[in-house]
């Protein structure tokens, strides 16, 4: 915003500021919608950057500095949506709006003036830039062929034109899944139980956990002890009733329904469609477990397994591959965001 109080020399001085803090904010942004909000953010900062070179009263510049600071440290969610994330930094603003408004009703009449004044313009402000960002979300990215896309992956194995790819990259890029090497994913190569409970250990933010041995065949010290005992506690997983979980043991495609359909619940994600999903028209529907059912049931509906409807079987004892993970995880999250 251009200073109309500033010289010519301090305007442009902010504006070097400016933009090279934007640039600094785009080059770690992931994603356009990421790029958007740091936009967003950095404007919203600069606003309250001018509240606070023209306010006076010292409490309500305590309120700002507060509110700057809280904007600040706030971070881009990648499993919310970027409406959602927009809407929790102006709840921000709301509360300072609403702090502010306390604060002058301390005042005398003639400072409660400067405040109506202030407080109409960022209504004005916030609902211009809310207006930008809605249809910054809206507006459809350029549509590029996949063959001539420039690839983001590093990976050997997971080319541009793989229908898997975007899958693949969603969990890469949101720290939930990685390579077995540095240039390999291994999309084809099956997932083992221990695995899948530490993509949701990950996803999790990797909570502490007691140390507490649930299993026979799983001991302390082991790289997925941790995200064990947390699944298991969290009735994520029940094992196999001996008391053994099987952290080796290949995944199967209607265990990982299965772990995932606990994690939705417990997580109060809505899992309700699966309630009205037929999964009987599938070649191999009655080879499900009855207590793997509900869980495929579920998948079916929400898009986890099969979105184009297409598929014939369901496989429900062959090993999840690790694409096939890739694509569950990423359908779940991105259903929840909505």
């Amino acid at each position: 915003m251009y200073g109309v109080c500033k010289t010519p020399v301090e305007n442009k001085a902010r504006a070097y500021v400016s933009l090279e803090t934007l640039k600094l904010r785009f080059e770690a942004a992931q994603t356009f919608d990421q790029m958007m909000f740091e936009l967003y953010k950095l404007q919203t900062l600069e606003e309250l950057d001018d509240m606070l070179l023209e306010e006076e009263d010292e409490a309500c510049r305590q309120l700002i500095e507060r509110a700057q600071e809280e904007i600040e440290d706030y971070s881009y969610d990648p499993f919310k949506s970027f409406e959602t994330n927009v809407a929790e930094l102006d709840a921000i603003l709301e509360r300072l709006e609403a702090d502010l408004e306390a604060e002058r009703n301390k005042v005398e009449t003639d400072d409660g003036r400067l405040w109506a004044t202030q407080r109409i313009g960022l209504e004005l402000y916030r609902k211009k830039m809310s207006e930008m960002a809605k249809k910054a979300a809206e507006a459809p990215l350029p549509s590029v062929p996949a063959e001539e896309r420039e690839p983001a992956l590093t990976f050997a194995d997971v080319s541009v034109t793989d229908p898997f790819y975007d899958d693949v990259m969603y969990v890469y890029e949101n720290g939930i899944m990685n390579g077995v090497a540095d240039d390999l994913f291994d999309p084809d190569g099956s997932l083992t139980r221990a695995m899948i409970v530490t993509v949701l250990y990950r996803m999790e933010g990797e909570p502490e956990v007691t140390g507490e041995q649930i299993f026979t065949d799983v001991p302390s010290g082991e790289w997925y002890s941790a995200p064990v005992e947390w699944a298991a506690s969290a009735g994520i997983v029940n094992g196999f009733g001996d008391g053994t979980f099987g952290p080796e043991d290949e995944l199967t495609r209607e265990q990982l329904a299965t772990i995932l359909f606990r994690y939705a619940n417990r997580k109060g994600y809505d899992t309700s469609v699966g309630e009205s999903t037929n999964i009987l028209s599938y070649d191999d529907a009655f080879d499900i477990a009855d207590w793997a059912m509900p869980a495929m049931q579920w998948a079916c509906g929400a898009g986890l397994y099969d979105p184009a409807g297409t598929e014939t079987a369901l496989r429900p004892q062959d090993s999840a591959t690790r694409a096939e993970v890739a694509a569950a995880v990423r359908a779940l999250l991105e259903a929840a965001a909505d």
